[in-house]
């Protein structure tokens, strides 16, 4: 939804589609959508963990980082729902 809303704000929304992940992001934080940006590279790291291992230490840690997740996602719907 942030890619989606980044190319309706864009002049160029080709270049939008173009962003890497990071890029998308710090767009995201420049545009006031996404007000913790480092937070959300932590959050596409434990993602990323989850899909190469079943150890129990890094479950529980994406876990408990998933926990944090909730409220930047609703903070990121409330930004997307005003524009």
């Amino acid at each position: 939804m942030l890619k989606r809303q980044l190319e309706l704000e864009s002049p160029n929304p080709t270049a939008v589609d173009a962003f890497s992940f990071k890029q998308l992001i710090r767009e995201g934080a420049e545009k006031q959508l996404l007000s913790s940006p480092a937070q959300w590279f932590v959050y596409r790291e434990q993602r990323n963990i989850t899909s190469h291992t079943y150890d129990a230490k890094k479950a529980e840690s994406v876990f408990l980082t998933a926990l944090q997740f909730l409220p930047d996602a609703q903070q990121l719907l409330s930004a997307l729902t005003k524009r």
